[in-house]
């Protein structure tokens, strides 16, 4: 049936949008109470549903078009959440579909290396949003920002991160894509997975959605399926609360978490996706790339809304663009066939290393770390109280930094990440693990926790703060 809706999609969006106050229209499932049924139907979007009775004969949407059933929806909200307790920003090599990456303007932020496409010349270049490789508002950008995984970060005397280029990124209301080269001594991989799943996706091609399943790993929720409900234009309301003006999005679609999903996202609602999987490859069953991952409505069904580009769109804008692409495949074996080049070296032979840091740790600190290390980063990892807190108060980001600064002496730990401190951070930790952790844990807290956070107060870095440690008594 919605093969053949598809083919009448143009002349039911004329007759419908003769219809007054009648937004977008669409073909996928009926929604009845925010719960999506199995009926297929034109979906048409108005800007408020009001009862027949106060409407014209005119103004009322027909029960069916052609033969085929509608459905009255109002526009979604499209908004993203701050923070889960799931996500994989580890920098990978090579690089490969399914990872965290971002920018050199925008540090702390992440989004998904979605995929591989190639150009005419038959070079390989990542695809992911704009949003993800730009920080700018111009709907086409050509200016070179640095593409980074996990993250971009640099000293005085080196850079770290850097995997390439971009080259354009376009972002309107049909499509949000990028492309950037990829550096000559990074290897990449034609495969989407990474170390938080076994799952591996394969690309064999491209192909147009239909209602239907779909999957894709991305580096906030990992390894997710789901099902593409709606094919075509949507609505979005406004984003500000004082008001403006709907937003119609031609040829999207969207997706909700397959039933037997079990990711959820903040406010408790099962999700296909999260905040940072923009720019994920969205892959049907026959492993056909279908969409591009860019956003999502989590406040207006019982589920959390996703939504994609349409595969095709991408690949018309680029090109139109000037930047003709087609997206590559995977060779046969998928994740076994790659070329792994020689990494760049990126830091200076007189740096220190992590071990001779570690030299200088206390050995009563470091047996402590060592005790309760593997605990902390389970309940990172598994407790939905411990894993809010360390997103809610920039515990990964000031990792990032962290470990910079185990690499380099004269790299400055900022004292605030988003107008969350260091110290807040180390006290909103050390309550949750207090709350959720063991006895032994509890006691240690209690123990070295003044300590830590009095050193910590005035370290500009992991060897002042190491320093400081040495200078400190227990309390």
């Amino acid at each position: 049936m919605q093969h053949t809706m598809m083919r009448k999609i143009d002349s039911a969006k004329e007759t419908l949008q003769k219809i007054p106050n009648v937004l977008a229209v669409g073909i996928g499932l009926k929604e009845t109470d925010g719960e999506f049924t199995d009926e297929i139907a034109y979906r048409v979007f108005v800007p408020e549903k009001k009862p027949k009775s106060e409407l014209k004969k005119h103004e009322i949407i027909p029960a069916e078009i052609d033969g085929h059933k509608t459905d009255v929806i109002t526009p979604y909200h499209i908004t993203n959440e701050a923070f889960v307790e799931t996500q994989n920003i580890k920098d990978v090599r090579p690089i490969q579909g399914g990872i965290a990456m971002g920018n050199d303007k925008d540090q702390n932020a992440y989004g998904t290396l979605g995929w591989f496409a190639k150009l005419a010349d038959n070079s390989l270049v990542i695809l992911t949003n704009k949003h993800v490789l730009y920080d700018t508002t111009l709907e086409t950008n050509t200016s070179v920002n640095k593409a980074a995984q996990a993250f971009y970060s640099k000293s005085c005397c080196c850079e770290c991160g850097v995997i390439g280029q971009s080259i354009i990124g376009i972002k309107n209301a049909t499509v949000d894509c990028a492309i950037a080269s990829i550096n000559g001594d990074i290897g990449t991989s034609l495969r989407i997975t990474n170390d938080s799943t076994t799952q591996v996706l394969k690309v064999t091609g491209t192909a147009q959605a239909v209602i239907g399943n779909v999957r894709k790993i991305g580096a906030r929720s990992i390894f997710t399926k789901g099902k593409i409900v709606h094919i075509g234009d949507t609505a979005a309301a406004p984003t500000d609360p004082a008001g403006g003006a709907i937003t119609i999005q031609p040829d999207q679609l969207i997706i909700i978490p397959a039933s037997d999903e079990t990711y959820q996202s903040e406010n408790g609602k099962f999700a296909f996706s999260n905040h940072g999987d923009s720019g994920s490859a969205i892959i049907d069953d026959d492993n056909k790339m279908v969409g591009l991952l860019w956003g999502g409505d989590a406040t207006s069904n019982s589920v959390k809304l996703t939504w994609a580009n349409n595969i095709d769109k991408v690949i018309t804008a680029l090109t139109n663009a000037g930047h003709a692409i087609t997206i590559a495949t995977s060779p046969d074996g998928g994740e076994k066939n790659f070329v792994q080049r020689k990494k760049s070296k990126v830091l200076q032979s007189n740096q220190p290393s992590l071990t001779k840091l570690q030299q200088m740790v206390p050995k009563e600190w470091s047996d402590v770390i060592a005790k309760h290390r593997p605990e902390v980063m389970r309940l990172i990892n598994t407790s939905k109280k411990t894993g809010t807190v360390w997103q809610r108060y920039q515990g990964p980001a000031f990792t990032v930094h962290f470990m910079n600064s185990m690499n380099d002496p004269d790299y400055v730990i900022p004292k605030e990440i988003k107008n969350i401190n260091f110290t807040t951070l180390l006290i909103k930790m050390g309550d949750v693990l207090k709350e959720c952790g063991s006895d032994a844990l509890k006691q240690s807290i209690s123990e070295y926790g003044f300590t830590v956070i009095s050193a910590a107060e005035d370290a500009s870095s992991v060897k002042d703060f190491i320093l400081k440690l040495n200078n400190t008594v227990t309390v």
